[in-house]
């Protein structure tokens, strides 16, 4: 496996480039996708496209087995590009500023190595690149809906890690990242003249209380030891100095490692806005988009993957929950799966991070992202078949 791996490792970072190059925002990802599936038509697969932006291939192994998904997300972020690469992007207001581009890149090098193992391998394999990660609705619902999953015994996925140093695989069991809810609060109040505040009844004020209280409930009302966050992130009022406005607008996210948690925080927004609305003698509007779901690691199959690491000498280090998040969660919900962190970060840790407009990889870490999909894929269908890969 060593010498396939070596020789498809210039090929991912080439790949990794012409992407980095060419960012496409979510559910845009029309020629992403079709550069995905372009190479994996070369590979001797046979794509499908189940919504117009993402792709998924199948291979099949030589032997009787179960079916295990790999996937990789393809969207960009609406950022403008600072890092002065040689391959920065090439369209304004667009940048690569999560990695995304890599994953992509390192699930095709991985598909290249598999597709020539492909007689060893007991069962299926499902390549899903997935159009939509970063933004609502978020595409792995869509493709859930649209049937990715069927017949799918575990899933596995991996992200490029800024903050943990290159070629380190970080594998937590249990949670790994967290459901990320929006939520938007309006506030409203009787407007009237700064001069006469006894006349009206200001709804910055009540917004001000909020912003405090939600800073509260995560400490005051969650169970120590469940991570959590109530980020309040915008507020919108008023446009004029003399004028109290009529209406005042906060919003921001939920962030929770498990259900109950989630379920908790959601109530007490409601709760507490009401609350202090009526203390205010205004009327509160409480609205949430539910995001991702949290991502959390099947224990079983998190050590089927270690395990496949372990014997690969790829390092995997402790590797704490985060309440970043991603829609992985959405596939986990249905099936078992297991998501890894591989480090991308500087040596001496003066990488930019994640969503910062001067973020980079170390492209060294495709070569680990690379491996660690074609070990953990082996493993997992291994482990779904229940009889070892043929070495």
């Amino acid at each position: 496996m060593r010498a396939q791996l070596d020789a498809v490792a210039g090929d991912v970072v080439a790949w990794r480039r012409h992407l980095h190059r060419h960012p496409e925002p979510s559910f845009e990802e029309h020629e992403t996708a079709a550069f995905v599936a372009e190479q994996l038509v070369r590979l001797g697969l046979s794509p499908q496209r189940p919504t117009p932006t993402s792709v998924v291939a199948t291979i099949r192994g030589g032997r009787p087995g179960g079916v295990v998904a790999l996937r990789a997300d393809l969207d960009a972020l609406p950022l403008e590009e600072a890092t002065g690469l040689a391959f920065a992007s090439l369209r304004p207001g667009l940048m690569h500023a999560c990695g995304h581009d890599g994953h992509t890149a390192a699930l095709l090098g991985a598909a290249q190595v598999l597709q020539a193992r492909r007689a060893r391998l007991p069962g299926e394999l499902r390549l899903i690149f997935q159009h939509g990660e970063e933004r609502p609705p978020q595409g792995a619902r869509e493709l859930v809906a649209a049937g990715v999953l069927a017949g799918v015994e575990a899933i596995f996925g991996l992200h490029l890690w800024a903050p943990l140093g290159s070629g380190l695989v970080g594998l937590p069991y249990g949670a790994a990242m967290a459901s990320a809810d929006t939520f938007a609060v309006e506030l409203r109040g009787r407007g009237g003249h700064a001069g006469l505040p006894h006349d009206a009844r200001n709804p910055i004020a009540a917004a001000a209380d909020l912003v405090q209280a939600l800073a509260r409930v995560v400490a005051a009302e969650t169970a120590p030891g469940a991570p959590a966050v109530a980020t309040v992130t915008t507020i919108d009022a008023g446009d004029a100095t003399n004028v109290i406005p009529e209406r005042a607008r906060v919003g921001g996210t939920l962030r929770a490692l498990d259900a109950a948690t989630r379920r908790q925080l959601l109530e007490r927004l409601d709760a507490v806005a009401t609350a202090i609305a009526t203390s205010h003698r205004i009327a509160a509007e409480v609205t949430v988009a539910a995001g991702p779901d949290p991502v959390v690691n099947d224990d079983r199959l998190t050590g089927v993957v270690e395990r496949a690491c372990d014997a690969a000498a790829l390092p995997v280090v402790p590797f704490a929950p985060l309440l970043a998040s991603d829609d992985f969660g959405c596939y986990q919900s249905r099936v078992p799966g297991v998501y890894a962190f591989v480090g991308a970060g500087a040596a001496d840790g003066s990488s930019f991070p994640h969503h910062h407009p001067r973020f980079d990889l170390d492209e060294r870490a495709l070569a680990t992202a690379t491996e660690l999909h074609v070990r953990a894929a082996e493993a997992l269908a291994a482990a779904v078949a229940r009889r070892p890969v043929e070495q």
